[in-house]
């Protein structure tokens, strides 16, 4: 095993900790996350399972199809967290205006008292 491979075998299992523990009860994200960083080690430890799997993919090099599968991903995750967003935006205001509303009773409610 090369230095370089032990880096990155340390990297990715600091990285799968990190994501286990980011996600400790969505037992499909652990799942997911555990999947890919395993992945990446096997290919870490195999470089010619990558070679193999471009040569089956009619893809040049094993190193250009991780590049496309990477792009892919980062895609998906920007959707994914783009969707994230809004949603959390969508809370933000639906709470912003029950706080409004909640605010506007007491302060009614206290000038009819006065």
């Amino acid at each position: 095993m090369t230095r370089m491979q032990i880096i990155l075998i340390a990297g990715f299992l600091f990285a799968t900790l990190l994501c286990l523990l980011a996600s400790k009860n969505r037992i499909l994200t652990r799942l997911f996350f555990l999947a890919q960083f395993l992945l990446a080690i096997v290919l870490t430890l195999w470089p010619q399972l990558s070679q193999k799997a471009a040569d089956f993919l009619g893809v040049g090099r094993g190193t250009d199809l991780i590049l496309y599968l990477l792009v892919v991903y980062v895609y998906i995750g920007s959707v994914l967290l783009l969707g994230k967003f809004r949603q959390q935006e969508r809370q933000i205001t639906e709470l912003g205006r029950q706080m409004a509303l909640e605010l506007a009773q007491r302060t009614g409610k206290k000038e009819h008292e006065d």
